[in-house]
């Protein structure tokens, strides 16, 4: 039975080589390949199509053409049959004229990408490409993917002298900062035989805020000192302003001077600010693991604004005071997304 088990665990060994070897070479090829393209387009923010950057080779239809040509001429050749010779010299002629056309459906396209907003985990992050067209052609099914996306592929036309802004998507899969990689722009217009395309690589990102997951509030209160919160609740003895009158409202409440212009009845609103102030707190987060936690705290944050309450973050290295608003809510959303797994969360602070 050993022998039997070492002889297994040799063959398995052996397998594991010879599948290992072939993935190495193509990794060593794509390597080599992606260096070659970073040579030939360096990073930049925007691009310039020409002659330098921009490749052109038969599709799979422009080789079958091709190959009926020269099936064609052979005949022609053989019977010296001039008709069939003239067909075939016709079809060379034209596959000659689509390489110049569809090499200028590329040429002198300017591009930009513009960024993207930011995405929860699991959704995918649309990057906004603006296509410049500088020349007074018209630019035809210009097609757009990212190099490890190909299923998000966006085509567009682009007028003479105008400019398009094309949504390219890449899947958003993790939080944290999203790299897409290399934009592939190809087209085969006009007669699909040959394909042109380009790979450049761009200075864009985009953030990725953790996935919204449903968990029990991770609050903790904070009891203020001198210093009154910045949270209103109603019932207090300061005027907040006026409201219309509801049965069962208090009539010493009243605003008659308001009401006396014949509106309607009107009552005064009192408010009082809160003595303490809600924090979203990390340590506080009954979730298993990191990640959890995280998507815990992202859920309460956006369910805070839509309340439109008073809160804060404390996050192992990050405090966000509390607050309201689009801004404070970007803001800690942002802190979710960049917080770094290598913080000590041993601790406070």
């Amino acid at each position: 039975m050993s022998r039997m088990r070492a002889a297994q665990q040799e063959d398995a060994s052996k397998t594991n080589a010879y599948v290992f070897i072939p993935q190495a070479l193509r990794d060593a090829f794509r390597s080599r390949i992606n260096s070659w393209l970073d040579s030939m387009a360096p990073s930049a923010t925007t691009h310039k199509l020409t002659r330098k950057n921009v490749y052109i080779f038969p599709s799979l239809r422009g080789f079958g053409y091709l190959i009926v040509t020269m099936v064609l001429w052979l005949i022609g050749t053989n019977y010296q049959n001039n008709l069939v010779l003239a067909a075939s010299f016709f079809m060379a002629a034209l596959f000659v004229v689509a390489i110049l056309h569809t090499y200028l459906n590329l040429k002198d396209l300017e591009v930009t990408v513009k960024g993207a907003a930011p995405v929860f985990a699991g959704d995918s992050a649309h990057f906004l490409v603006k296509l410049k067209n500088t020349t007074t052609r018209q630019f035809e099914n210009i097609e757009l993917y990212w190099q490890y996306n190909p299923q998000g592929e966006a085509a567009i036309n682009i007028p003479a002298q105008e400019s398009a802004v094309a949504e390219v998507a890449f899947p958003a899969p993790k939080r944290g900062w999203l790299t897409p990689g290399r934009l592939c722009i190809q087209t085969t217009y006009p007669l699909g035989m040959l394909r042109c395309w380009t790979w450049l690589n761009f200075d864009c990102k985009a953030l990725v805020y953790p996935q919204p997951i449903e968990i029990p509030p991770p609050n903790s209160s904070e009891i203020e000192g001198d210093k009154e919160a910045e949270h209103p609740i109603r019932g207090g003895e300061d005027f907040s302003g006026l409201d219309r009158y509801r049965p069962g409202d208090a009539l010493r409440n009243i605003a008659w001077k308001a009401s006396a212009r014949g509106k309607g009845l009107f009552v005064k609103e009192y408010s009082q600010n809160e003595s303490c102030e809600i924090w979203l707190d990390y340590f506080s987060a009954l979730a298993m693991d990191m990640e959890a936690k995280l998507s815990g705290l992202c859920y309460w944050a956006i369910e805070y604004d839509k309340l439109n309450e008073n809160y804060g973050l404390h996050l192992p290295s990050v405090k966000i005071e509390p607050a309201s608003g689009d801004a404070h809510t970007q803001r800690v959303l942002t802190a979710l997304a960049e917080f770094d797994a290598h913080y000590n969360t041993a601790a406070r602070g």
